[in-house]
């Protein structure tokens, strides 16, 4: 991610359980949102209410494909989000 991203930018990230791995090694503010509590959908939809004055360079579903938020994140990103590429088994998207 750090290849792919713009250093001032923050990225948000769906999956990986919370983790800060993926932030950490790609040196980025992130928003990594928890699968647990519902902040999905709010997120996706409302991602400058957690990201003020920010514009994310990149939205990252890391969710494994059998997991049963995958699908769900994934449809979602791709109606409002372009969809760039795989990444270890993440699907990286940016503003349309």
């Amino acid at each position: 991610m750090k290849d792919e991203t713009n250093p001032t930018q923050p990225i948000i990230i769906f999956g990986y359980d919370w983790s800060s791995t993926v932030a950490f090694y790609s040196e980025r503010k992130s928003l990594t949102v928890p699968p647990w509590g519902g902040f999905e959908s709010d997120v996706l939809n409302n991602y400058n209410k957690y990201l003020p004055n920010m514009t994310p360079s990149r939205l990252i579903n890391c969710y494994p494909s059998s997991h049963k938020n995958f699908h769900k994140i994934d449809h979602a990103l791709n109606i409002r989000f372009n969809y760039i590429k795989k990444i270890d088994n993440c699907n990286i998207y940016t503003l349309k």
